[in-house]
C-alpha cells in the first residue's frame, strides 16, 4: 500500500502541524499571562488595613453567635465604606470555622499581651450585615 501526497496535501499537513504549534504556543502563554495578572492584582486582595495598631476592644455576645467584634486603635485605610457602616466596631470574625477559631486565638493572644497588630479585611460582610470580615492578621513584634 502505497501513499501518494500531492503539494496541497503537504501543504495542508504543514499547516495543520503550524497551527497546532502555534495554537499550543499560545495556550501556554494564556496561561502565564493570566497567572501574571493575577500575581500583580493579588496584592490589592484587601479592601482594608490597618498597620501598627493594639487591639483596644473586643466582643462575644451569645444574641450575636460565634461572632468575634474586634475595635482597634486608630481608623482602618478602607477602599469604601460598603460594609462599614458601625460605628463601634472595626472588624467582625466568624468563628464557626477552623481559620476562625485559630484566628480567634491569635487575636486573643495579641491583645492579652499588647502587642501591636496588622490587620486586613476584605470589603465582604458575610458574618455581620455592615461590619468588615476579618481576613488576615500579623503580629508585629
Amino acid at each position: 500500500m502505497s501513499y501518494e501526497f500531492d503539494n496541497s496535501k503537504i501543504f495542508l499537513i504543514n499547516f495543520y502541524i503550524k497551527t497546532f504549534q502555534f495554537g499550543n504556543l499560545m495556550y501556554k502563554h494564556f496561561y502565564k499571562s493570566v497567572f501574571l495578572i493575577l500575581f500583580f492584582v493579588s496584592g490589592g486582595v484587601f479592601a482594608s488595613e490597618i498597620d501598627n495598631t493594639v487591639i483596644t476592644r473586643t466582643m462575644m455576645s451569645s444574641e450575636h453567635g460565634l461572632k468575634f467584634y474586634i475595635q482597634v486603635e486608630g481608623t482602618p485605610s478602607r477602599a469604601s465604606d460598603h460594609c462599614h457602616a458601625n460605628g463601634t466596631w472595626d472588624y467582625v470574625l466568624a468563628t464557626d470555622n477552623e481559620f476562625g477559631k485559630q484566628l480567634l486565638s491569635q487575636l486573643l493572644a495579641a491583645h492579652l499581651s499588647g502587642k501591636k497588630v496588622k490587620l486586613y479585611g476584605d470589603d465582604t460582610c458575610n458574618a455581620f450585615r455592615n461590619l468588615e470580615d476579618l481576613t488576615r492578621l500579623e503580629i508585629i513584634k
